[in-house]
């Protein structure tokens, strides 16, 4: 069954808004499965950017579908499992749809990005995100997941052809969250809020000249103690981590633009090509050209570890 028959069947009988106003003004872009995928990496089913206006809401269940609901302004509720969710600005919510729930409008206009997903290894990321905080998410300060969740929007909406970095933005995003809220081993969320900065900056405003001196002047805090916090918090240091997410905008850079490698170089904040060279080829194992020419599809799977 394909996923818009199966997501109209979902939907409530009794759902209804006005005689003026339907579902169907707010039905989701609907995408096919992917070919190179067989469900073993997570893909989008559907995607949308709704904005809702009173007396908007809906009832659905029995959807084999995950859903993530992230509210940018307004504010929404969410009844799911008999427990009721304020869907407030920068919250994020996330449901199994095979449940009944009920998504309704509590303050207009509200505006949220949604996306039904699907495949691995989804079911084990939402079976420890549910038990551990239920089905609505609140970012730590800091917090890179807003930004991830806004770039999964430009690229499924802009490129939904490109299988496996959607696949790895989904997992980037869900396995942030764990990092933030699920895993046992993590204590991301006591975090001081200066190193939660840095991340954020490293994670989004990668390009920008960094050094230990340079934060150690900026937070008023030495740089040993940052180096000995962000090792704590992320088992990783911090220029360690920040040159794994440039050599990932490089990776993303070489497979989606024409770009020329010193233009590259200068775009992600290297200070000059043959160390970025030297770099990519010491953490991937060919030179960028090489890469650029045929790109190995585990690269695309490059998710931080930290």
């Amino acid at each position: 069954m394909k996923f818009k028959q199966a997501y109209e069947e979902a939907l409530q009988s009794s759902t209804g808004l006005v005689k003026s106003m339907s579902m169907q003004n707010y039905m989701p872009n609907m995408l096919s499965v992917p070919s190179d995928t067989d469900g073993s990496l997570p893909y989008v089913q559907a995607y949308a950017r709704i904005n809702a206006a009173f007396p908007y809401y809906y009832e659905m269940a029995g959807l084999d579908s995950y859903c993530l609901i992230y509210t940018e302004s307004g504010m929404g509720s969410l009844i799911y499992e008999e427990k009721g969710y304020s869907l407030a600005p920068g919250t994020l919510s996330f449901i199994y749809c095979k449940g009944k729930h009920r998504v309704e409008i509590r303050q207009s206009p509200w505006n949220y990005i949604v996306f039904f997903i699907h495949g691995n290894p989804l079911p084990h990321i939402y079976s420890i995100l549910n038990s551990v905080r239920g089905s609505l998410l609140e970012f730590i300060p800091g917090s890179s997941i807003p930004d991830m969740i806004n770039m999964f929007y430009s690229r499924v909406s802009s490129d939904p052809g490109k299988t496996y970095h959607i696949s790895k933005i989904i997992l980037n995003i869900l396995l942030e969250l764990l990092i933030e809220k699920g895993s046992p081993n993590s204590d991301d969320s006591h975090a001081p809020d200066y190193l939660l900065k840095i991340k954020h900056d490293f994670d989004f405003k990668y390009n920008n000249n960094y050094s230990l001196d340079v934060l150690e002047q900026e937070y008023g805090i030495s740089k040993y103690r940052i180096c000995r916090d962000f090792l704590r918090f992320y088992s990783i240091s911090p220029m360690k981590y920040l040159n794994y997410r440039r050599i990932e905008a490089v990776k993303d850079a070489l497979v989606n633009t024409d770009k020329r490698i010193n233009e590259i170089c200068q775009l992600v904040g290297f200070d000059n090509t043959n160390s970025l060279i030297r770099l990519f080829k010491m953490k991937t194992g060919v030179t960028p050209m090489m890469f650029r020419r045929q790109p190995p599809a585990s690269d695309y799977m490059d998710i931080p570890v930290i």
